[in-house]
């Protein structure tokens, strides 16, 4: 036969439990109200951060419009210093090692590039970084420090770039089936757009005769 209970063993039998179980139970609740708290206020504090970062990042826009450099130098410090988990912090750096190759001052492109590698929190930016460092080291006679920038694990989106730019770098050391490879390699992902220069690239390989040099214009390229 089941088990009765009046108004009162019920409520008796409540009390008990409570006194045996509140703890847990209050713990239990104070960690979630904390919890959903601390998670708005992280947001909160993020989306912040995103507005000052961006803020900086339109100032050092706009230095760089009127050839400002060493202002616009100093916009990229504060984000890199401040706000280096927003992706303001390496767009900026991205910038001022853009202008400083137009300037030829490649060892302060290079310097804000490696910024970019190792710091970068949005990984397009990191392998943007690293391609265009890559580029830097190549120019400045460094192959093998180039090649091996280019030997990290890229995006699905970055592997014909890495592919393409170890190909030419090859082709520079006179290594022209490891630069075929390369270029095979390139081709698989490549852009239609882009399917014609490297078939290009490929087809000089068969009448390769001076070393190529490094053409200016494609340190600044994507």
């Amino acid at each position: 036969m089941a088990e009765t209970y009046n108004d009162d063993e019920q409520l008796q039998r409540l009390r008990e439990w409570w006194q045996q179980n509140w703890l847990p139970v209050v713990l239990g609740l104070g960690l979630s109200i904390s919890g959903v708290l601390g998670w708005n206020m992280w947001q909160t504090y993020k989306k912040e951060q995103a507005e000052l970062a961006s803020g900086h990042y339109e100032q050092l826009r706009l230095n760089l419009q009127i050839g400002d450099l060493g202002s616009a130098t100093e916009q990229s410090d504060i984000l890199k210093t401040k706000y280096r988990s927003t992706p303001y912090a390496a767009q900026g750096a991205l910038l001022i090692a853009s202008l400083h190759v137009d300037d030829q001052a490649l060892d302060k492109a290079g310097d804000q590039l490696e910024w970019v590698v190792n710091y970068a929190g949005d990984a397009k930016l990191q392998h943007l970084g690293r391609l265009r460092l890559a580029r830097i080291r190549w120019a400045q006679g460094d192959a093998d420090a180039a090649l091996e920038l280019l030997k990290a694990p890229g995006m699905e989106s970055f592997a014909g770039l890495y592919a393409e730019l170890r190909g030419d770098i090859l082709v520079s050391q006179g290594r022209e089936d490891e630069a075929r490879e390369s270029y095979k390699l390139a081709m698989k992902t490549a852009e239609v757009s882009d399917l014609a220069v490297l078939q290009q690239k490929l087809a000089d390989l068969l009448e390769l005769g001076d070393e190529p040099d490094m053409p200016a214009e494609e340190l600044s390229e994507e």
